[in-house]
């Protein structure tokens, strides 16, 4: 800006203007050419443009960007949940958009896709677990206790507990025979023996307990196919095979370890026949 001379800038009072006050630092002389250059500072995000023939400076703000202090255009709250600019700024009441209806003390969750905001589920009582459904938003439910077990739900925490005696029923077998259930423990108690016969459909990890307490003793006979394996020894597959007791209280636990056919003594008491 040149100042004095027949293009002088009038100020206020009619007189010819001598100095530029900004904001801070005191007034600005024009030099020995009488000039007070006014420039913008690019790392402030402001630039000031000249045209003389126009006699005009126009101060520029720049576009601000990750590297570049400047202004900036706020985001529209659809721009914001989109999330795909970066150069438009989040303002709050977008951000609010975006973060979604929360609950106290609830659990956040996404909606999924692009454009898709947040949403909350309700706080959850005890015991409650977030838990998925296809299609749709988490549920918040508790366990289900199955047989023979018991969930207590406390403030923070979940326990399960396994009931009965190894939570295996047993069966006190007084007749002559019977047919095992997986899972399930038999003692048998007949004078005579007891014939317990493996079922024809059994799963892999299916045990078999068996005990005897009658002076009969007990018999594991088996079904088309199937084998039981007792250290080196294998019965007869099929029908014909079988494994019994010596003494009136052995006792065996067997083991499924091919579905329907094979079968592992995996421990017992006593000496038992194999046949």
């Amino acid at each position: 800006m040149s100042q004095g001379g027949p293009n002088s800038i009038v100020g206020s009072g009619g007189n010819p203007l001598e100095t530029l006050t900004g904001n801070s630092g005191g007034p600005v002389n024009p030099d020995g050419a009488f000039n007070i250059d006014i420039l913008g500072n690019n790392s402030s995000g402001i630039d000031i443009v000249g045209t003389p023939a126009s006699n005009l400076l126009t101060a520029i703000g720049l576009q601000s960007s990750e590297t570049q202090r400047g202004t900036v255009e706020l985001a529209t709250a659809a721009e914001t949940t989109s999330g795909v600019s970066t150069s438009l700024a989040v303002h709050p009441s977008g951000l609010d958009t975006k973060l979604g209806t929360q609950a106290s003390n609830g659990i956040i969750y996404g909606q999924g896709g692009a454009g898709s905001n947040l949403a909350s589920l309700v706080e959850g009582t005890d015991g409650q677990l977030p838990i998925g459904d296809t299609g749709g938003p988490p549920v918040l439910s508790t366990l289900t206790a199955g047989s023979n077990i018991t969930i207590n739900n406390g403030s923070g925490s979940i326990q399960i507990n396994a009931t009965g005696s190894l939570a295996i029923p047993w069966n006190d077998v007084v007749g002559t025979s019977a047919t095992l259930v997986v899972n399930e423990g038999f003692v048998s108690n007949n004078a005579g023996l007891v014939t317990l016969t493996l079922p024809v459909a059994a799963a892999f990890g299916d045990q078999f307990l068996i005990v005897g307490n009658g002076a009969g003793g007990w018999r594991v006979a088996q079904t088309a196919g199937q084998t039981i394996h007792i250290l080196s020894s294998d019965t007869t597959t099929g029908a014909g095979g079988s494994l019994s007791s010596t003494n009136r209280y052995d006792a065996i636990t067997l083991l499924c370890t091919v579905a329907n056919t094979d079968f592992v003594v995996r421990d017992s008491m006593g000496n038992l026949t194999v046949v």
